[in-house]
C-alpha cells in the first residue's frame, strides 16, 4: 500500500476510535458565524462578526454571491479588526494598511468583474514581512510576473482576481498578493498549470517538485476567460524556493474530488474546478481535512439575504479549523458546497 494512502487509512480508524472513546467531548466550543461575502456590506459584516468573538475562516469559491465563514479561535487572543478594500483602489491602499498593522487575508468577488480584499489586524504593531501587488496581463504571463517578485524573495498568497480577457474595454489584468518575509533571501518561482479535468499530470509535477525541495505557496482556477461564469477550466498552482541553500522536502498532493468526504492530510490550497473540487494538501501524519456538504438553493447562491433553507448540518460544535468553502453546481438546479476543515487526530 502507498505510504500516503496507509497514513489516511490509519487516521480513518484512529478517527473513529477517537469518536467511540468520546475523546472530543473535552474540547471547547467553538462558534461559527455566516454572512454575505459578496454584494457589499463585506467589511460591516465582518466587524459585526468581530464584536462576537469571531474571526473570518474562509470566503466561498464557486458560488455566484460569495458566502463567508467565521469561527471562534481555538485559542484566545485579541479580537481582530478588519477593512474590505476594492481592487481598484488596492494599490494605493496596501502600504498604508500593511504599515498599520493589517495583513490582507481573503478576496472575494462583488458585481461584474469586481473584486473586494480583507484585510484583518490582531495587533497595532506592523506585521512580519512586507507586501507586494503583482500584475499580469494574462494567465499566461503569471510566470514571468512572479519570478520577479521570487527574485526579490516575495511568495504568492492570494489571488485577487483573475486576469479577464474580453473585448477592449472590458479586459482586466490579473492581481495576486505576494508576501516577503523580514529573512527573505532570493527566491526561484515555478507555476504550474492544468486545463484538462483529468489532473494527474499536474499532481505527479507537484509531488515531485515539493519531494525535491520546491515550497507550495499558491493554488486558484478560473475560467476560459478569467470572467466570473461559467465552468473553472483552468487551474494554477505557484511554486518557489531559496535560490541557494536546501530546506526540508514537505510532499504536496493535488487531487481532484466530486463530492464531499476526505479531502487530504492537511488542505493548503482549494478551488472550485470542472464542477468539482480540487484541493492540494500537504502530507502529515494524524492529520485528515474533511469536507461536508451544504445543499444551497438558487436564491441562497445569489446576492439576497440567506434564506431560511441555509442550513449547515455538521455537528453542531465545530472544533476543527474552517479552511475552505467551495461550491459546485447541481444537475436540479442550486449547489453543494463544502465545508473543508483541517482535523488533528489524538492529543
Amino acid at each position: 500500500m502507498h505510504a500516503t494512502t496507509w497514513r489516511r487509512a490509519s487516521a480513518v480508524t484512529l478517527a473513529a476510535a477517537m469518536l467511540a472513546a468520546g475523546a472530543s467531548a473535552a474540547a471547547a466550543d467553538r462558534a461559527v458565524g455566516w454572512l454575505r461575502a459578496g454584494g457589499g456590506g463585506f467589511e460591516r459584516e465582518l466587524t459585526a462578526g468581530a464584536r462576537r468573538g469571531l474571526r473570518l475562516a474562509a470566503v466561498s469559491d464557486g458560488v455566484p454571491c460569495a458566502i463567508g465563514v467565521l469561527q471562534a479561535p481555538a485559542a484566545a487572543g485579541p479580537a481582530p479588526e478588519y477593512r474590505v478594500v476594492a481592487d481598484r483602489e488596492l494599490a494605493g491602499m496596501l502600504d498604508g494598511l500593511v504599515g498599520q498593522g493589517f495583513v490582507p487575508v481573503a478576496s472575494t468577488r462583488t458585481f461584474g468583474a469586481r473584486h473586494e480584499v480583507a484585510f484583518e489586524r490582531l495587533s497595532a504593531g506592523r506585521p512580519a514581512g512586507t507586501w507586494r501587488l503583482v500584475e499580469f496581463e494574462k494567465l499566461e504571463d503569471l510566470p514571468a510576473a512572479v519570478s520577479v517578485a521570487a527574485a526579490e524573495g516575495y511568495r504568492a498568497r492570494l489571488l485577487v482576481r483573475p486576469a479577464f480577457r474580453s473585448w477592449p474595454g472590458l479586459s482586466e489584468r490579473g492581481l495576486l498578493l505576494a508576501v516577503k518575509p523580514p529573512d527573505a533571501a532570493v527566491r526561484e518561482s515555478r507555476v504550474v498549470f492544468a486545463t484538462k479535468k483529468n489532473v494527474d499530470d499536474m499532481a505527479a509535477e507537484i509531488a515531485a517538485a515539493t519531494r525535491a525541495g520546491w515550497q507550495f505557496d499558491l493554488l486558484f482556477s478560473n475560467t476560459r476567460d478569467g470572467g466570473g461564469t461559467g465552468r473553472r477550466e483552468r487551474a494554477t498552482v505557484v511554486l518557489s524556493k531559496p535560490r541557494t541553500g536546501t530546506v526540508p522536502p514537505a510532499t504536496v498532493t493535488i487531487e481532484r474530488r466530486s463530492s464531499f468526504g476526505m479531502a487530504g492530510d492537511e488542505v493548503v490550497g482549494a478551488a472550485a474546478y470542472w464542477d468539482e473540487y480540487l484541493f492540494a494538501s500537504l502530507d502529515h501524519d494524524r492529520r485528515q481535512a474533511w469536507a461536508s456538504p451544504i445543499r444551497l438553493s438558487a436564491n441562497d447562491a445569489g446576492c439576497g439575504a440567506l434564506g431560511l433553507g441555509f442550513r449547515f448540518d455538521a455537528p453542531r460544535d465545530q472544533l476543527a479549523d474552517i479552511v475552505a468553502l467551495l461550491a459546485r453546481p447541481l444537475p436540479g438546479g442550486g449547489f453543494e458546497m463544502v465545508v473543508v476543515t483541517n482535523q488533528r487526530l489524538g492529543f
